[in-house]
């Protein structure tokens, strides 16, 4: 059983990476960005924690999980400023940093690997490394959700007060010039 174990955790290695190959050449692209693209990496990565956490009944939990997790989500947000945001024919456009994905990613391959080679103290340390990409992946996308809300709320104001100085002009009687 226990060598059943080892064979998925280490089939998983190159299947993860797989999609994540994939992932990386889909946003390494400039994409229009919406508020929906972002949550699906926010939804994804903590649960890849989770089952791992969970299957590998590590204790990583104690204080240095949440604590990197923490440290994780703030390297994100500053690191999510890095992406360069701009505005063709009305869409917010934007070519997304692939770093936190390259973090997670050699997080779960260095994890599995533990899980199958090494020590459960090691499995633990690996683990940590997940928790900080983790956080990595949710402060960078959360970044990009805060900052196109922003520019979407940016953008109706906008329109509302070209609404409004068009009314304004339409409703001013215009005078002939003599």
């Amino acid at each position: 059983m226990e060598y059943l174990a080892s064979i998925c955790s280490l089939s998983s290695i190159p299947a993860a990476l797989l999609g994540m190959w994939g992932i990386i050449r889909q946003i390494n692209k400039e994409q229009k960005l919406n508020l929906r693209s972002p949550l699906v990496g926010m939804l994804f990565s903590p649960m890849i924690l989770a089952v791992n956490v969970v299957l590998m009944r590590q204790v990583a939990l104690n204080l240095a999980g949440p604590l990197f997790l923490i440290l994780g989500l703030g390297f994100g947000l500053a690191w999510g400023m890095s992406m360069r945001l701009s505005v063709r024919e009305g869409l917010l456009i934007g070519k997304q940093s692939i770093l936190h994905l390259l973090f997670w990613g050699l997080s779960y391959a260095i994890t599995q690997g533990l899980a199958v080679f090494a020590p459960a103290s090691w499995v633990a340390g690996g683990l940590v490394l997940m928790f900080f990409s983790t956080g990595a992946t949710l402060g960078t996308n959360l970044n990009l959700i805060i900052r196109t809300a922003w520019h979407r709320l940016r953008a109706g104001s906008a329109i509302r007060n070209l609404a409004e100085s068009r009314t304004a002009d339409v409703s001013r009687p215009r005078t002939i010039p003599r």
